[in-house]
């Protein structure tokens, strides 16, 4: 059974057990500030690469629209405002689409670390969407270690010599 809970500064917004987002605030322009008597579903926009999910509530505080997580909306709704130091975490199921109270706690920075580098979730060498190296380059660079100037290496890659020194001293990619 689906609970709901509000949080005071989001007047008209009510959020589930199973992380939906609820609302009786008006489209377009409602100066008067009347609610709907009815409570409609919102539609969660996707944020980012990772699939995490946003809403813009009305925050009556200030008066304007904030664009907020939908995971830590649900978390701050059932669990309380986040502590100093801690940072959502959606736990035991990775899945950051699945945000139901049920997968949600508030956790440390370092827990969260460790959740993303057991669910494979780490951005490191080609999963770094900045990367320029791949795994096999950087074998070539570190098969190159004895011989070969640094800056033929980093001319043939396009990375830095910095790049380079840091891979061959082990420094950098250091994950394989």
């Amino acid at each position: 059974m689906v609970t709901y809970k509000e949080i005071g500064r989001y007047r008209g917004y009510r959020f589930g057990s199973d992380g939906s987002v609820w609302t009786k605030q008006r489209r377009g322009p409602n100066p008067s500030g009347k609610l709907s008597d009815t409570w409609k579903q919102m539609t969660p926009k996707p944020w980012g690469k990772m699939g995490y999910f946003q809403v813009s509530p009305l925050n009556i505080e200030n008066g304007k629209h904030e664009n907020r997580m939908v995971h830590t909306l649900i978390l701050e709704a059932f669990r309380g405002p986040r502590r100093a130091g801690m940072c959502a975490r959606h736990f035991p199921d990775p899945d950051t689409g699945n945000n139901a109270i049920a997968n949600l706690q508030w956790g440390t920075y370092q827990q969260n670390c460790e959740d993303r580098e057991r669910d494979g979730n780490t951005a490191r060498g080609v999963c770094n969407l900045n990367s320029k190296l791949s795994e096999e380059a950087v074998h070539e660079i570190r098969a190159a270690s004895g011989r070969g100037c640094v800056m033929e290496m980093s001319r043939k890659f396009c990375v830095s010599r910095t790049v380079i020194w840091r891979i061959r001293s082990h420094r950098g990619w250091t994950h394989i």
